[in-house]
């Protein structure tokens, strides 16, 4: 199918998994690339070759990259790894910490929790009436501003009927800002 030699991408495929795999599960997981008789060949050859090991169980034969053929780590990196590691443990916080710092947030918390109590009761809330007046005074003055437009468009539209030029240009002559120019809207009640 491909110009590509089914053994040396198995290998390398098995070397960067580094876990056991089937034969149809390595064929699904190239995307088809090699059929999976061609999949079984190059598996049993490197089987043959020491490359890979062959683990039968039952029926199902899973293939894993030999191990002993992998690069082993040499004692300065391993020691490297486990200072490393060491340094990752001691940054973190042990149990004690943890749960005294658990302490000190829970503390922080109910502390928060009291002054919010505080300040939700202590505030004033607007009477039923106050707010009937304000919402009345809204409903007239959007009223009125419904009113002022109407009554500022009947007396444009009159002038508009003898005028040569556009609306537009009328306009901008009186100095008229319509609500669109300002980018408003007339409210809904």
């Amino acid at each position: 199918m491909s110009g590509k030699d089914p053994i040396v991408v198995l290998k390398d495929y098995l070397r960067h998994q580094n876990r056991p795999y089937s034969v149809n599960d390595l064929v699904l997981n190239l995307h088809k690339e090699f059929g999976k008789t061609a999949a079984q060949k190059a598996l049993d050859s490197l089987v043959a070759d020491g490359d890979v090991i062959e683990k039968v169980n039952g029926k199902q034969k899973a293939y894993v990259i030999n191990q002993a053929n992998m690069p082993t780590a040499s004692e300065a990196e391993l020691s490297k790894l486990d200072s490393d590691a060491l340094k990752n443990m001691e940054s973190s916080l042990t149990t004690e910490e943890a749960l005294r710092r658990v302490k000190e947030l829970e503390g922080t918390v109910s502390e928060m929790e009291e002054r919010l109590e505080k300040l939700s009761s202590n505030c004033v809330l607007v009477s039923k009436a106050d707010k009937e007046n304000v919402m009345r005074g809204h409903e007239n003055a959007v009223k009125e501003w419904r009113k002022r437009k109407r009554i500022v468009l009947n007396i444009t539209e009159a002038i508009l009927e003898s005028y040569p030029k556009s609306k537009k240009t009328l306009y901008q002559e009186i100095e008229i800002e319509t609500d669109e120019d300002a980018g408003v809207q007339i409210p809904d009640i």
